[in-house]
């Protein structure tokens, strides 16, 4: 486990405790969440560091990692996960972009890069799970790179989109990434990230066992204002 001192988003050194959360997945142990007094984001820690972090994403019922179709939540979340893609596969056309080049951070088992690919998308994809990212090689034929694959990847002209479905409140690094995606980034292209939002409805009314803060999972849980 590693306990921040500063802020990862601000570099603030003064936070203060806000609650504890349950990993119900995998460890069944609880997570300490701490609101940085400056910039307000709120951060797991301590946390996995990135050397062990892997061992918590090993469950069946993390289904973006196992595509899973038993049991009906999971039968249920291939219903949701269908009609979600279509909205962001109409969301990127709807971007204006000159050229159709999409690297999707985070792909899991590969079905929105899938259904960009048939839309005339050229794609690449980055998953850190061996299994997962197995079955977006095997199932679908995409092209998809291990993590570290971040720091070979090189286009003169830029990317036309980045996208990031739910997967930046699980990166270590922030400002790392950030300027990963920066770099790789073409002057018109768009990031689109998406991320649990702390400040909605569902995040208040179920308070300490709301699903989206997945401890440890999720390393940071944000709001409007943080991401902005």
């Amino acid at each position: 486990m590693e306990e921040l001192k500063n802020c990862p988003a601000c570099k603030g050194t003064q936070y203060t405790f806000l609650r504890k959360c349950k990993d119900f997945t995998v460890s069944g142990k609880h997570y300490n969440l701490v609101e940085c007094s400056t910039c307000k984001l709120i951060f797991t820690n301590p946390r996995p560091d990135a050397s062990s972090i892997g061992k918590y994403y090993e469950s069946s019922e993390y289904i973006s990692h196992s595509n899973s179709k038993k049991g009906i939540v999971n039968q249920l979340y291939q219903i949701v996960r269908s009609y979600s893609l279509k909205n962001k596969l109409k969301l990127i056309n709807n971007l204006g972009t000159t050229s159709k080049q999409i690297l999707d951070i985070g792909c899991g088992t590969g079905e929105f890069l899938a259904v960009c690919k048939e839309n005339g998308w050229k794609t690449v994809g980055i998953e850190p799970n061996d299994k997962a990212r197995s079955q977006a090689v095997e199932n679908w034929g995409l092209s998809v790179f291990p993590e570290s694959h971040l720091d070979l990847l090189e286009n003169n002209e830029g990317l036309s989109v980045i996208s990031m479905w739910h997967v930046l409140e699980h990166v270590h690094s922030l400002d790392e990434r950030l300027i990963q995606i920066s770099a790789l980034l073409s002057s018109s292209g768009y990031f689109v990230v998406a991320v649990p939002n702390k400040e909605s409805w569902d995040a208040k009314y179920y308070s300490d066992v709301w699903a989206a803060y997945d401890v440890p999972r999720h390393l940071y849980h944000f709001s409007p204002a943080v991401i902005k």
